[in-house]
């Protein structure tokens, strides 16, 4: 309770400790009558109560930051969906450039287009476009760093689209 309801920019030490606390009570509570769409926003709401908490080690609000980046704490798909998008495009292009596919003056090859989706496998073969003598240090880790962020952001699209207990047809 607050002490002074005129002040309540005045909090105590526990403030957010208790917020998180108490939005756990409830998300539990929904859960077990079925909601889970509601619990699914309580617990995004408490994870942003639990970043606030200044005891929390500076790395743990660093990963609650960037899980509220990446997806809003799962209540989000299409900001992992465009990231996917934007990062591998982005990398795609990285990784033409530094195998020397892509903006020369020969003509455009339209078969890169559908080798792009090859390029989004995280389990691709590194010699999907050109032969491993070709590979230079760069092309490797533009392909090394590309797999990690398709990878995160896959794991952030899935994750609150099919391992969350959501319900859809009962809203």
């Amino acid at each position: 309770a607050l002490e002074n309801i005129h002040y309540p920019e005045n909090k105590p030490d526990s403030y957010y400790k208790d917020q998180y606390e108490i939005f756990l009570q409830l998300k539990e509570a929904l859960e077990k009558t079925g909601n889970f769409f509601e619990a699914l926003k309580l617990k995004a709401i408490s994870k942003e109560a639990l970043r606030k908490i200044k005891s929390i080690p500076k790395s743990d609000k660093c990963i609650l930051k960037i899980n509220f980046w990446s997806n809003e704490h799962g209540l989000s798909i299409s900001k992992p969906f465009f990231g996917l998008l934007t990062f591998s495009i982005i990398f795609y292009i990285l990784y033409l450039l530094s195998i020397g596919r892509i903006f020369t003056s020969a003509k455009f090859d339209w078969t890169l287009v559908g080798q792009y989706f090859t390029f989004l496998d995280l389990t691709h073969i590194k010699d999907f476009l050109i032969p491993k003598s070709e590979f230079t240090m760069r092309s490797l880790l533009i392909d090394f760093i590309n797999k990690l962020i398709v990878g995160f952001f896959i794991y952030h699209f899935i994750f609150p689209v099919f391992l969350q207990p959501i319900q859809i047809f009962h809203l």
